[in-house]
């Protein structure tokens, strides 16, 4: 009776564990490659996501990614770093990221007349139907010679 209590107990606790893992790898040294192709199935660009740090601090984790993105013959693009912070149950997207800075590079670097700014988007670390996410927006300012722009975007639910 013991034997079969303590396989119980066991197996509700490995279940637990096993609740609190996030829905995307975060072992380090971890790729994540992404291929888009056009309508005739030629490769047009690949994106590389690596996993290159990462921070645990108890319940808290900081996951760093060096993001390549590359041309169909494989020469980079462009080349960028980003942080996912998880705290508690909640994931924090820093929303600048999800501006491709690569359409604005010169001679591999971003100009200083572009300014990105915004708030994290938060998402639950194990998302469930239904969820209700608090908004995110980002804004994208630039000054191109005589041409100023600017850009925003609101993520909603």
């Amino acid at each position: 009776m013991k034997k079969l209590i303590l396989f119980t107990v066991m197996i509700f606790f490995g279940m637990a564990l096993k609740a609190q893992e996030i829905f995307f790898p975060t072992k380090e040294g971890t790729v994540l490659v992404y291929k888009s192709f056009d309508k005739k199935d030629k490769e047009t660009n690949t994106v590389k996501y690596t996993i290159t740090h990462l921070t645990l601090s108890g319940d808290d984790m900081d996951i760093t990614y060096l993001i390549e993105s590359l041309d169909p013959k494989e020469k980079l693009v462009f080349k960028d770093e980003i942080t996912i912070h998880k705290k508690g149950d909640k994931l924090y997207f820093d929303m600048s990221n999800f501006i491709n800075k690569a359409a604005f590079q010169q001679n591999g670097e971003i100009p200083a007349e572009i300014q990105v700014t915004g708030n994290n988007m938060e998402v639950p670390s194990n998302p469930n139907p239904g969820d209700v996410l608090p908004d995110a927006n980002v804004e994208m300012a630039m000054k191109l010679g005589f041409v100023n722009m600017k850009m925003s975007a609101q993520v909603t639910n």
